[in-house]
């Protein structure tokens, strides 16, 4: 699994499809960008997904203004981007350790 993500993180063609594809099936009101309770809504999907607690708001919205770097109140594509390249990255660590 490990191997998988590091291709998609070392394709930009691939990445940028992963992205694309996650943002557009969390961006359940089709605006062409995410608000906070969109990405709050999928981060707890995933959580969710690994067994994990649900995050708490305070967290998401961490999350959120962190990745909101134009500060415009909502994520563009590019940055939603910023977070799935953190994830995977975490995710391939996580694979890693556990091979």
């Amino acid at each position: 699994m490990a191997d998988e993500i590091r291709q998609i993180l070392n394709n930009s063609e691939k990445l940028h499809e992963v992205a694309k594809a996650a943002f557009e099936q969390i961006d359940v009101d089709e605006s062409g960008e995410l608000d906070r309770e969109e990405l709050g809504h999928a981060i707890n999907e995933f959580a969710k997904e690994l067994g994990l607690p649900a995050i708490d708001d305070d967290t998401v919205n961490e999350v959120f203004v962190g990745l909101d770097t134009d500060q415009s109140g909502k994520l563009s594509l590019a940055e939603f981007k910023v977070f799935i390249v953190k994830t995977l990255e975490l995710l391939a660590q996580v694979a890693e350790a556990n091979q």
